[in-house]
Order: structure tokens, then C-alpha cells, then sequence
């Protein structure tokens, strides 16, 4: 029989932050290392490119030591996870300069709160995964998995559904905006970005932080 423990993010078999590649753990909690979704690590060992084993009760068991050769072949990071109650916000935007724009406004404005960057579709939803920002910023075009994708991603997983996400583009009419409103967006931010208006949706998602004064 398998210990329970009242910290979600943390598998029932193993200490936290214990990752010694010679323990095993199940599915889940593989996922939540990975930063990916449960269902893909399973198809990952029905398609034999993470090995598992069974318990004599029938349930999946994954090494930690293929969960970092998996981690490395799909480069991605091990999370040793942090407590779900840390507030976060996720930046996305394939272009650097507004990236690094956007994360270090967000870095002053909240300095309570982990500012999240990824510069792609595929890099914003492991992030989404593994941290479930509150809030999340995203281009709406981009390469690959678009902004409107990763939106009905997050707002179709019971884990994300809640979190607040504004599109963000610099186009002021096209139907990519009604697209990504539909998708569950609930606002817009056009770039140029207005700093007083990222201020605003930074306080209505965060009451609690303290805002920085006289930022542009």
C-alpha cells in the first residue's frame, strides 16, 4: 500500500526533492517533473521512449534516472517543483527584445512574484504545467503553437482553467483577437506595450503586491 501525504505536488512514494535516479515514481509525479501533461508520459512508455514497470498493484513506475535521460532528449528541465502557493505570471513572446522588456517591467512592478518567460508555444505550456501561473501574457502569433493554441490548452486543463490570460499583439484588426477571446482570453494588450495599462492588469491579477510607482 502506498503512503498518501496532503502536498499535491509531491508523489506519494517518494520524499521531497529526493531524486536519487534509483528511485522510482509514478506517472504523475514524472509529468509534474517533466512540466508535462500525465497523458504524455504515458504515451511516452506506450511508445516505448521512456521504459516503466509495474507494481505488484498494477500501477506505472518510472525511474528517476529515465525521467532526467528523457528530460535531456527532450530538452527540457527537471523540476525539483516548487509549492503551488508561490504567485507567478508567464511571459510569451518569440521576440526577445519585447520578451525581456515585458519580464523586467513585470520583475519591478511585482517583486513578490515569479516572472516566467518562454519564447515559444511549447516552452509557455511545460511552464504552464509545472508552475500554473495566475497570469499569463502571450503573443498571439507565433511560430509553431500559436498564442491561441496555448490559450485553449491551459483554459481546457482543470489544473490552468483559472488563470488569467491576455493576449498580445500588434495588430489592432484582425480576427486573431476575436479568436483568442473565444478561446478564453480576457483581455488584450497591443504593442507597443502601454506600461500603464500592464500596470493595471498586474494589479487586478496580483491586489496583494506592491506595484511599482512612476515605471514607463
Amino acid at each position: 500500500m502506498e503512503n498518501k501525504t496532503n502536498n499535491s505536488y509531491l508523489t506519494p512514494a517518494l520524499p521531497e526533492n529526493d531524486l536519487s535516479e534509483d528511485k522510482a515514481v509514478g506517472t504523475v509525479y514524472a509529468a509534474k517533473l517533466l512540466g508535462v501533461g500525465k497523458t504524455t508520459v504515458q504515451r511516452w512508455i506506450d511508445s516505448n521512449v521512456i521504459p516503466s514497470h509495474r507494481t505488484m498493484g498494477g500501477h506505472r513506475r518510472v525511474f528517476i534516472s529515465d525521467v532526467y535521460s528523457i528530460a535531456n532528449k527532450m530538452n527540457l528541465t527537471v523540476n525539483r517543483l516548487v509549492p503551488k502557493a508561490t504567485p507567478s505570471l508567464l511571459i510569451v513572446d518569440d521576440e526577445e527584445p519585447i520578451l525581456e522588456n515585458l519580464s523586467l517591467f513585470c520583475r519591478n512592478a511585482c517583486p513578490n512574484t515569479m516572472v516566467l518567460t518562454a519564447n515559444s508555444g511549447f516552452q509557455a505550456g511545460v511552464l504552464t504545467n509545472r508552475f500554473k501561473p495566475q497570469l499569463v501574457m502571450i503573443d498571439i502569433r507565433m511560430p509553431g503553437m500559436s498564442g491561441i493554441e496555448v490559450c485553449r490548452s491551459i483554459k481546457s486543463e482543470p489544473e490552468t482553467a483559472q488563470a488569467r490570460i491576455i493576449g498580445i499583439t500588434a495588430y489592432r484588426d484582425t480576427p486573431e483577437i476575436q479568436e483568442i477571446y473565444d478561446a478564453g482570453a480576457s483581455g488584450i494588450l497591443y504593442k507597443p506595450i502601454d506600461h500603464s495599462l500592464l500596470r493595471n492588469i498586474l494589479e487586478g491579477s496580483f491586489p496583494s503586491i506592491r506595484t511599482a510607482v512612476g515605471q514607463s
